[in-house]
């Protein structure tokens, strides 16, 4: 059989001696089967211009050819020609051109019939160098082997985890360049088509009318790593080797990464984020995605992972002491966020056209108890809390610092939905994203203007419970305080609050003792706490016993000067 290395071998002889027509005699008495008919054809048509005296000369093959595999005679000479090139992994047109000793120009006339070869399944092509390249698939290979007629792969009857299974066999063959683009499209549509029965096929079809190929297949394959490989990430600049049309990949990186793409705009797909901050061209199936397109493989949304979700039961109860004032706000918030009042209130809330969404916002000094409150809110009541660190949203590039935020309320939004107690959402030190908006036009403004505006639309339409920790509100801008529908002011704690922080924390100490200490320093909460952690430390370390001496000490130290009259304490150096 004629072979590639041979034909490039005589490339240049054939050049030389273009014209002359050379025309073999073959065996017409022969028993003929595929692979005979394909080597009498192949060997006939080497060098052979595609002359008529060449199809007059294998008309017993080719006719053989046309009958079997339905093709037109034309169809059956390029057929042969390329199963001579089997070995060859890249075929092109110019080989194709020497082999028969036509000019390149006139091997266009062949496109058409290689077009209709790999519609066929007989061979594939892949785009290498910018140019189209072909290759012989090896099951058309082995069918003309054995004489048999080549038969479509059949996907029909599959469950959704077989569907899965040869979808990650498509991707895989494509990678490895064994698919080419068209054919891997070609597969994926016949595997779906054939399978729409199922409920993954059907849900995507619907979900996906209008969106683009490239878009569709994008899907695909987040629900192709999800479900195979449990990767809930895809790494969007990875794929233009996959997508292998340049323009085709970076229109998608461009729609996906500005938030224009249908997929994102429908809540198909979504960014992915780490740690609080949304990763650059790293995007993810949304929950509500895997709830809907993978409900038959028991797949769950794994929401809000990335941010830090305290589970109720996992809150260490604490005894809190509160001013009185203090005290009545504290208790009528418990009452409220208690799940049976609140489902009430949020009802006739509703009934009567107003927000249903609670905010409400816990300011004043450092160590007061503000973040410790919320801590027992949320285990008093039941509900987990979703705690929020503000200096971790903030990005350095444009545009995403403002889908962080976005994302923080879009996960707590589908986490509510399915929660049977609503969360909290908790923004701890919040004073950065509260403060009045800047009237400057650096970009930093910009982007703290951009994502003070996006908080307060979202607190607008807010369903569920948010409350932030500020201990700054002489700079609070008038629309935040306006969207917090309840204000608690956490002041340093009476005389009557300190003893009994004191005792709490002390135990050992009398009444005396305690009125003594919350005389002489007027310490918050958090500070008393700091004295009676480094009296359990000393204690452990030194075996100290506890003396009124030894607490001064912790208490001077904590005050960071050697005044011990409330308000003496100077910040940053001790007194020498």
């Amino acid at each position: 059989m004629a072979n590639l290395f041979d034909s490039l071998q005589s490339s240049s002889y054939k050049r030389e001696n273009r014209g002359e027509k050379k025309v073999l005699e073959i065996d017409n008495n022969c028993e003929l089967n595929l692979l005979v008919a394909v080597e009498q054809i192949s060997e006939v048509f080497e060098d052979s211009q595609l002359s008529e005296d060449a199809y007059e000369a294998a008309v017993r093959p080719i006719n053989y050819l046309s009958e079997r595999l339905y093709f037109t005679p034309q169809q059956a000479v390029v057929y042969s020609v390329m199963m001579s090139m089997f070995d060859n992994s890249k075929i092109t047109l110019r080989h194709i051109s020497e082999f028969l000793d036509i000019s390149s120009v006139a091997s266009l006339r062949l496109l058409t019939d290689i077009e209709f070869l790999c519609s066929k399944r007989h061979f594939r092509y892949v785009m290498s160098d910018g140019n189209k390249v072909f290759r012989v698939v090896s099951d058309s290979v082995e069918a003309m082997r054995k004489n048999e007629v080549l038969q479509p792969k059949s996907y029909a009857g599959l469950d959704s985890f077989a569907l899965f299974c040869e979808m990650r066999k498509i991707f895989r063959k494509h990678i490895s360049d064994e698919l080419s683009y068209a054919d891997m499209i070609y597969d994926l549509s016949s595997l779906l088509k054939e399978n729409d029965n199922l409920h993954f096929v059907q849900r995507y079809k619907d979900l996906t009318k209008g969106i683009p190929e490239a878009g569709r297949l994008f899907l695909l394959l987040c629900c192709n790593l999800l479900v195979n490989d449990n990767d809930r990430k895809v790494y969007v600049n990875h794929l233009d080797e996959f997508f292998r049309n340049f323009s085709t990949y970076n229109s998608l990186r461009k729609s996906l990464n500005s938030g224009n793409n249908e997929l994102i705009k429908n809540g198909l797909i979504r960014p992915s984020s780490s740690e609080g901050q949304v990763l650059k061209d790293t995007f993810e199936l949304t929950p509500k995605a895997i709830k809907d397109l993978l409900a038959e493989l028991n797949i769950a949304p794994d929401d809000m992972k990335n941010r830090s979700v305290l589970k109720y039961q996992d809150i260490q109860t604490k005894e809190m002491f509160y001013n009185p004032k203090e005290k009545t706000s504290i208790d009528k918030l418990i009452a409220l966020l208690e799940p049976s009042n609140f489902n009430n209130v949020v009802t006739r809330l509703d009934q009567k056209g107003f927000r249903k969404g609670f905010t409400c916002l816990l300011y004043g000094g450092p160590g007061t108890g503000k973040t410790e409150t919320v801590l027992q809110l949320a285990r008093l009541t039941g509900r987990d809390l979703i705690q929020v660190n503000v200096t971790e949203i903030k990005d350095m590039y444009v545009g995403e610092t403002e889908r962080n935020i976005k994302r923080i309320f879009e996960d707590y939004r589908e986490l509510v939905r399915e929660s049977k107690v609503a969360p909290i959402l908790f923004f701890n030190e919040a004073d950065s994203i509260i403060g009045k908006r800047l009237e400057t036009v650096h970009s930093v403004d910009k982007m703290e203007n951009s994502m003070q505006n996006i908080i307060l639309e979202e607190m607008e339409k807010l369903e569920g419970i948010m409350i932030a920790t500020t201990n700054l509100t002489q700079n609070m801008d008038s629309a935040f305080e306006r969207r917090f529908l309840f204000k608690i002011e956490f002041a340093k704690p009476s005389l009557q609050a300190k003893c009994s922080i004191w005792k709490s924390l002390i135990p050992e100490l009398s009444e005396e003792e305690a009125l003594s200490l919350s005389t002489r320093y007027d310490f918050s909460g958090g500070q008393i706490e700091n004295v009676a952690r480094k009296r359990v430390v000393d204690q452990i370390i030194m075996g100290e016993p506890l003396t009124m001496d030894a607490i001064y000490g912790y208490c001077d130290n904590e005050s960071l000067g050697s005044g011990t009259a409330a308000g003496k304490a100077k910040m940053g150096f001790r007194y020498q």
